[in-house]
């Protein structure tokens, strides 16, 4: 019994996801208390659900506000766990009723959906609750598929357990022609309207190449992994058979084959269901941002005949079962906005487009929209409104002196927007909104009302009110020129979707030769072998650079069919789960190393760190962080930076972090463990010059 529910600041349902029985439950309870009319079978009601769950709803929020100390979990007699976490004025709930999930996990669990929306739609979550219910049941849908897809990755890719990016190893003249492949495509965007400033190549979930424009900003890391969610989810049947060679810990998760609640609404409601991506090339995807954003890119007949043609003349040029067949179509292409990170700023948006390339290879290009830096001025804005109306507004973003001077220079850098737009009539009216609301609000000793509620805890009911007002004229302003897209004529449409064409037959016929070798390595990207002659007793490792968060790992495989050592592989990994899971756990409250016995290995954890000449530091302020809910991760928050600007002074920076896990034999000596660690260390340098120093003993 698993789902998750958000609530909204006025108590209403934003969003929900169950399964089965969870729906049967809410719906029987609801029938006991008078709340609906029998069968318990029929889909959830929002109103249903909201008042079933109202008790915890109202004692969180009164918990929170009243005597600022929420909830973490409840944990019921009957074994029902429910997580609650809360994101400005939204509270996310979680719940499991089968004992299969922990509260870390639903913790995790509950970040990563936040981030899922706000990658989404950005600072506007209110369009997750579209008047129109075809509209937000199709956009539940798909946000429940996303989360489906980070449980399954999460429970069987070390990428997601870890949260780090793993590189495709390859060979430097084929990683060459990958990287020429992506300058060639790249030009072509160039060609068109959108100006596309990164472009990417994914193997299943690891990245084979990227090329951006020497000017654009690096994409975060972060942004990568939710990216790589996307595509996982966009494009399912990629997923190769071999996913299933990696045993998952005890934590289940929801089955792909299993409608979700939102599907199971549409289809009682006589609704298209949109969670079959990519059956054609005309299938439409999930409208994020609008009638145009969010959606795959639709053409002419012409264009439908031109993609007929050269996928017919691709395919007889490449004759190889990877690749489709001219009957089966390729899946369609994506486009959509999304919001990426940029420094402090969270939610600045782009155009990201799709293109299957082979059976999981999909190239993925981010385009830069008009006037992207008003974007993020208006969102960081946004960003800073939102932390100082936070409960606990000064533990997030400093003083008061700082809070004045950002919102007095932020909105300042706004409102002088509307001469640099075309038709400045439609901005003028907001933006001298913006700026005399805040005028009134500084002139009203905005500074000494700050400073007094440092010692409160919280603002003043006054400022509070007129703080909001603000925020909300700010966020329809983000809305107006930044979320619904702009109109674009068929005959723009179709020049992208010819564009697209060509990029797609191009690529797949210059990969065509690589591609079963592709897929394959991403399967067995990095193999142990060159490593047991000088570490005996070694099995697995996985070595993160925390500064790039990259990801360097063994395949953990075995050589044999039998029964006795696939469970034994099973075992492996399913204690390593665990043994990731206890870690992270203990991070927060500053342990940096452990070594777990468990069966035959033994689990060794180590966190250290270094400094720009690669001499290892030794922490100055040891980390005991209070922050609620704070798990290691960079998807919903970077923990490692935080981390280090915690743990040292500004004086030691810049500084490099770096964890190495490894499973070792247990007949192995701990002393002698450690050796192979600094050992193991040193090897990955003098092949991939991610680390600089050995690792210290701890």
């Amino acid at each position: 019994m698993k789902g998750v529910v958000v609530y909204d600041k006025s108590n209403d349902v934003a969003f929900m996801e169950t399964d089965d029985q969870l729906r049967l439950h809410i719906n029987a309870q609801a029938v006991a208390r008078g709340l609906m009319q029998p069968p318990v079978e029929q889909p959830l009601n929002r109103d249903v659900v909201m008042q079933v769950l109202s008790p915890f709803m109202t004692s969180e929020r009164f918990l929170n506000y009243s005597l600022k100390s929420a909830y973490r979990s409840v944990q019921t007699e009957d074994g029902q766990l429910f997580v609650f976490m809360q994101f400005s004025e939204y509270i996310y709930i979680a719940i499991n009723g089968d004992g299969t999930e922990t509260e870390n996990y639903l913790t995790r669990k509950l970040s990563v959906l936040n981030r899922i929306f706000h990658f989404t739609f950005g600072p506007i979550l209110s369009e997750l609750k579209s008047d129109n219910l075809s509209k937000r049941l199709e956009r539940w849908n798909f946000i429940a598929q996303i989360l489906n897809t980070w449980c399954r990755l999460y429970n069987t890719e070390e990428s997601f357990l870890l949260e780090a990016v793993e590189r495709l190893q390859v060979n430097p003249d084929l990683n060459c022609k990958c990287i020429g492949f992506l300058e060639n495509a790249f030009l072509t965007m160039k060609s068109v309207d959108e100006e596309a400033i990164h472009s990417m190549l994914f193997v299943n979930s690891k990245l084979l190449s990227l090329f951006s424009d020497s000017l654009a900003p690096a994409v975060d890391i972060s942004d990568t992994l939710m990216i790589i969610l996307i595509i996982r989810t966009l494009f399912p049947s990629f997923s190769p058979n071999s996913d299933t060679s990696h045993p998952a810990p005890e934590t289940p998760r929801t089955s792909e084959n299993q409608s979700t609640s939102a599907t199971r609404m549409l289809r009682e409601n006589n609704l298209e269901s949109p969670s079959q991506f990519g059956s054609t090339s005309r299938t439409k995807g999930v409208a994020a941002g609008g009638e145009v954003s969010g959606r795959t890119i639709e053409g002419s007949d012409d264009v439908s005949e031109l993609h007929d043609s050269l996928s017919s003349a691709e395919a007889g040029n490449a004759k190889d079962e990877m690749f489709w067949t001219p009957e089966a179509r390729l899946p369609a292409f994506d486009k959509r906005v999304v919001f990426l990170r940029r420094g402090p700023v969270s939610h600045v948006p782009h155009i990201m487009h799709c293109v299957p390339i082979s059976e999981a290879i999909v190239l993925v290009f981010i385009c830069k929209i008009s006037r992207v830096e008003d974007s993020v001025a208006i969102a960081r804005l946004l960003e800073i409104l939102g932390c100082v109306l936070a409960v606990h507004w000064t533990e997030n973003i400093g003083s008061a002196a700082t809070v004045s001077k950002l919102l007095d220079s932020s909105v300042k850098a706004i409102v002088n927007m509307a001469q640099y737009y075309g038709n400045p009539e439609t901005l003028l009216e907001p933006l001298q909104a913006i700026g005399d609301r805040w005028k009134e609000i500084y002139s009203a000793s905005f500074a000494e009302q700050l400073e007094e509620s440092e010692t409160a805890g919280e603002l003043n009911q006054r400022t509070r009110f007129e703080l909001q007002q603000m925020y909300n004229q700010v966020l329809d302003l983000f809305y107006r020129l930044f979320f619904v897209p702009r109109s674009v004529s068929t005959e723009e449409k179709n020049k992208m979707m010819i564009n697209l064409i060509g990029i797609q037959g191009r690529l797949r016929l210059s990969i065509g030769d690589y591609a079963k070798f592709l897929i394959v390595k991403s399967l067995n990207n990095f193999t142990l072998t060159s490593y047991l002659e000088k570490i005996p007793g070694l099995v697995h490792f996985l070595y993160v650079d925390r500064t790039e968060n990259h990801l360097t790992t063994t395949s953990l495989a075995i050589g044999s069919d039998r029964k006795s050592d696939k469970m034994e592989l099973l075992a492996i990994k399913r204690n390593l789960w665990k043994v990731v899971d206890q870690m992270q756990s203990y991070l927060p409250q500053g342990y940096l190393s452990a070594t777990i016995l468990k069966g035959n290995y033994y689990y060794n954890y180590s966190l250290w760190f270094e400094n720009s000449m690669g001499k290892a530091l030794t922490i100055q302020t040891p980390l005991r962080t209070t922050q609620k809910f704070l798990l290691p991760g960079i998807i919903s928050h970077n923990f490692y930076r935080m981390m280090m600007s915690k743990c040292f002074s500004k004086d030691d920076h810049p500084i490099r972090c770096y964890e190495l896990i490894t499973v070792h034999t247990s007949n192995m000596p701990k002393s002698l463990m450690h050796e192979q660690c600094q050992k193991l260390v040193k090897l990955l340098l003098q092949t991939s010059s991610v680390s600089s120093s050995p690792l210290p003993l701890m």
